[in-house]
């Protein structure tokens, strides 16, 4: 004769058969290794002892710390999922920053060098400027352009005049 709870452990056994395996690892509760265990086990695992219950007179967590901790998670989530988008955005601006300064380099070498060949067309014409200069003050040059447009000559002995 077969008694009452030994046909509901074989009905639970049967059905627990036909049922897949829960993922226990989905929860954040620890499990035991189940690997000993039955598949009835399997299927319903025993949480792991906590830490024992606080005694009377502790403080006990309010429901509005839980849900703000909950906002806090999803805020976290939302940072998380969107924190491949800011790195290639980061990504993004540093490469378009690397590209403007790299243009404003070229940009001012360019100024330099034009610059530089500026002041060298500069230095060539103030030195030419000074050799005709020198050129032009020669005492001899000063005496021929006097005497041929100027028609100046030097004064005799009668033509000097003495200032006292």
């Amino acid at each position: 004769m077969i008694k009452r709870g030994e046909n509901m452990i074989e009905r639970s056994v049967e059905k627990t058969k036909k049922m897949p395996l829960k993922n226990p690892y989905k929860n954040k509760k620890k499990y035991r290794k189940r690997s000993h265990l039955s598949s009835v086990e399997k299927t319903y695992p025993i949480p792991l002892r906590t830490s024992p219950k606080a005694p009377a007179g502790s403080p006990v967590k309010k429901p509005g710390k839980e849900q703000e901790q909950k906002k806090d998670r999803g805020v976290l989530k939302k940072l998380q999922k969107s924190k491949p988008y800011a790195l290639y955005l980061s990504i993004f601006a540093a490469a378009i920053l690397l590209v403007a300064q790299s243009a404003m380099v070229a940009q001012l070498n360019h100024q330099i060098i034009q610059k530089e060949n500026k002041l060298e067309t500069l230095q060539n014409e103030k030195t030419y400027l000074h050799m005709q200069v020198v050129e032009q003050t020669t005492p001899e040059r000063i005496e021929k352009i006097a005497a041929d447009e100027l028609e100046m000559r030097n004064p005799t002995g009668d033509e000097i005049i003495n200032i006292e």
